[in-house]
């Protein structure tokens, strides 16, 4: 008789490998994703019943047989994360229940006439935050262990090829000459672009895969780079240099002169882009009006309630941001809207700020937690030897920069799935090596 049961108790079989399968689902997934904007309801009609959300909640469906079956592959770390994002979450719903709904009036619309939210208004963003974390999850464990290496790397394929030609649809759109896709806007898009060359790097370094795909890896990964510079974005930049500041005294060790002929090209091409594009010249500057506007009024908010600092003001209730997102209310040019607080920015353009504003020193904590415990990731797979699944993760921690420069995993759930899904198959979930 067919042993069904792995060393681990999970079981194995060709039932196992059929549902298997809808580890797959990540990639036109991820087509959908950047082909086509998910934020609003899926009849096209402004509704907080976003698509993204639906999409998200039918994969975790098509993947919670199997990946209820392969539970054991749960990392603790990766079971600590998710208790501790849903404990965020979690108060974030209290906080909305406990709050009184803010009225609001966009800056720059013709009459500025005061908008009350409500309630569901600020409780729908909370469940698309849940759900694609799940999703993400669901689809790193419906993948077998010994094929989350092979996956993810036909998965950042996936998104470094399809990038491009949605970035083009978007750019002749919107006329404009940084690189954005439904995923996100060129002022997040940087970073799940960043995610895919930290997997390309950790593919070529790999010496456990063929020559082949090393070296197609290191294609993919110069793609992966002039993507990020391709959107952009002044955080980009400070993450994409964080990044290659922890991979040169690996490389210098080995190949000096590919370091130095790959730096100096990389800095003509910056130099060349600021001169040549217009548009990219935003890049050295450092100063932003609406960024000082919503600060100002995000601490008017903790001071004139005490126990704010602790507890938070209440989700939402700052920045209802979701309304905008949805259609439900209209986007201010400005880009800025009138409160109870003060004049705040349409959305906290920080996940710290937003979230210790909205949530407190408490809900701060928890997020902070979360995040150490992934970095602390990067120990457990630097001791495996395991480098396809150690350099995504430097990319993920380098990326935690970008957070404090807009606001993700609350919002942009489009980058939030792809950026959970990295942290899924290379920290939540059991780690194998060439050796394994």
């Amino acid at each position: 008789m067919t042993d069904r049961h792995s060393r681990n108790g999970a079981p194995t079989g060709a039932p196992l490998r059929v549902l298997g399968l809808a580890g797959w689902l990540v990639v036109p997934l991820l087509l959908v994703i950047h082909l086509f904007d998910l934020r609003r309801g899926v009849t096209g009609h402004p509704s907080l019943l976003t698509a993204h959300l639906v999409l998200c909640a039918l994969v975790t469906l098509a993947c919670a047989p199997v990946a209820w079956m392969r539970r054991r592959d749960l990392s603790r770390q990766g079971l600590l994360v998710l208790g501790l994002w849903g404990a965020l979450l979690t108060m974030s719903v209290v906080g909305v229940l406990v709050t009184k709904d803010p009225r609001i009036i966009p800056v720059g619309v013709a009459g500025e006439h005061s908008i009350q939210t409500l309630a569901s208004w600020r409780l729908w963003p909370l469940a698309g935050a849940g759900v694609t974390a799940l999703a993400a999850f669901a689809l790193a464990l419906a993948t077998p262990a010994r094929e989350r290496r092979d996956r993810l790397w036909w998965a950042t394929w996936t998104m470094l090829l399809v990038t491009p030609v949605a970035g083009l649809r978007t750019m002749l759109a919107r006329h404009t000459a940084r690189l954005a896709t439904g995923m996100g806007g060129a002022a997040v898009l940087h970073l799940p672009l960043l995610l895919c060359l930290g997997v390309m790097v950790g593919a070529a370094m790999d010496e456990g895969r063929s020559q082949r795909v090393r070296r197609a890896s290191l294609v993919g990964a110069v793609l992966a780079t002039g993507e990020v510079l391709a959107t952009g974005s002044r955080a980009g930049m400070i993450c994409l240099a964080l990044f290659v500041a922890a991979l040169v005294p690996v490389l210098w060790r080995r190949h000096r002169r590919a370091v130095l002929g790959f730096g100096l090209a990389g800095l003509v091409g910056v130099v060349a882009l600021l001169v040549s594009v217009p548009v990219f010249d935003r890049l050295g500057r450092a100063t932003d009006t609406t960024r000082q506007v919503n600060l100002h009024g995000a601490m008017n908010a903790l001071q004139d309630q005490p126990l704010a600092w602790i507890y938070g003001v209440g989700s939402g209730r700052l920045w209802p941001w979701a309304a905008f997102d949805a259609g439900l209310a209209p986007v201010p040019p400005t880009n800025l809207m009138r409160t109870t607080f003060g004049v705040v920015a349409t959305n906290p353009h920080s996940l710290y700020l937003g979230t210790l504003v909205e949530l407190g020193l408490v809900g701060l904590g928890l997020l902070v937690a979360t995040l150490g415990l992934i970095a602390s990731g990067l120990v457990v797979v630097r001791r495996l030897g395991a480098s396809w699944a150690f350099w995504p993760l430097v990319a993920v921690v380098a990326g935690f920069v970008a957070f404090a420069l807009d606001h993700y995993l609350f919002k942009n759930l489009g980058v939030a799935l792809w950026w959970w899904y990295v942290v899924a198959m290379t920290m939540g979930t059991q780690v194998t090596t060439t050796k394994q």
